[in-house]
C-alpha cells in the first residue's frame, strides 16, 4: 500500500539552476564558435576577416584609424560588460581587467593617430567633458584602472580606499582649461540685462550732474551768496589758480 501511495505522488521538478551555472557553458560555447570560425578561415569556407595592424602608426588613413579606433571601442565594451560577472574567478577577472587596461592604451594610440591625419581629437573632448561634468578623468591607459566586479578582488578595494583618500591638487593647466570667456565677462551683455541697468545708471548719473552745475551756476549768479544744494561737492571742477 505504502508503495502504490508513493507511485502515486507527482514527481517534484528539481530548481533551475541559477544564472550563474550556466555561464561556464556559454563561455565554452563563445569559445567553440571562435575555434569554428578561425577553422573555417583557414580552410577558405569563409572569407577572411582583416585583422587591427599592430601599430597605429601602419594606418595612413583617416577612415581606416577611425574605423580601427572603433574596433577597439567594441572590444572594449565587451569586455568591461564580461567583467560585470562576479561568479568568475579572481584569475579570470584579473585577466580581463588586464585586457582592458591593454585595450585602453591602443585606443589612445588610435585616437593619436586619428588627430594625426587630421582628425577630430577625441582624447581632448573626453577630457573636457569630465571636466565639466565633475567625474574622473577618463582613463588614457597611462595608469592602471580596475573594471567591474574587479574593484571586490581582494586587495584592490583597499586600495581604491587609500587612492581616494589622497587630497587631488589641479595644477594650473587644470585650471585654465576649463575657464572661458564667462570668467572674464565677455558675455554678460548677451542676455541684455547688464545693458538695461547701464542705461538707468547712466540717465540718472547725467541728471544728477546737470542738477548739480545748474545750482553750482545759480550761486555764480547770485554773488556766492546762495551754497549749491547736496551733491554739488562730488562734481567740483578745477578753476585753475586764482589772480593774486
Amino acid at each position: 500500500e505504502r508503495t502504490q501511495q508513493a507511485r502515486a505522488r507527482p514527481l517534484r521538478r528539481p530548481p533551475p539552476p541559477p544564472a550563474a551555472m550556466a555561464r561556464p557553458e556559454e563561455q565554452k560555447n563563445n569559445m567553440m564558435n571562435r575555434w569554428l570560425d578561425a577553422k573555417a578561415e583557414r580552410l577558405g569556407l569563409r572569407p577572411r576577416a582583416a585583422r587591427r595592424p599592430h601599430l597605429a602608426s601602419e594606418v595612413s588613413s583617416l577612415e581606416e584609424a577611425e574605423k580601427w579606433r572603433a574596433d577597439v571601442l567594441k572590444e572594449i565594451g565587451r569586455k568591461v560588460q564580461e567583467i560585470q560577472n562576479e561568479g568568475l574567478g579572481e584569475e579570470t577577472l584579473r585577466d580581463l581587467n588586464d585586457g582592458i587596461n591593454k585595450l585602453v592604451r591602443t585606443k589612445y594610440h588610435w585616437e593619436k593617430r586619428v588627430m594625426e591625419l587630421g582628425g577630430p581629437n577625441y582624447a581632448a573632448a573626453a577630457r573636457a567633458a569630465a571636466l565639466k561634468s565633475g567625474e574622473d578623468k577618463p582613463p588614457d591607459g597611462r595608469e592602471y584602472r580596475y573594471y567591474g566586479a574587479a574593484k571586490n578582488l581582494p586587495g584592490v578595494r583597499e586600495l581604491m580606499m587609500a587612492q581616494a583618500t589622497k587630497e587631488v591638487r589641479r595644477s594650473r593647466k587644470d585650471i585654465y582649461k576649463i575657464i572661458d570667456g564667462d570668467y572674464f565677462g565677455f558675455r554678460d551683455e548677451e542676455d541684455g540685462v547688464l545693458l538695461k541697468a547701464e542705461v538707468v545708471a547712466e540717465r540718472e548719473a547725467r541728471e544728477a550732474a546737470c542738477a548739480a552745475w545748474d545750482a553750482r551756476e545759480r550761486a555764480k549768479a547770485a554773488g556766492g551768496a546762495a551754497e549749491a544744494p547736496g551733491g554739488g561737492d562730488e562734481f567740483r571742477f578745477d578753476e585753475g589758480p586764482q589772480a593774486a
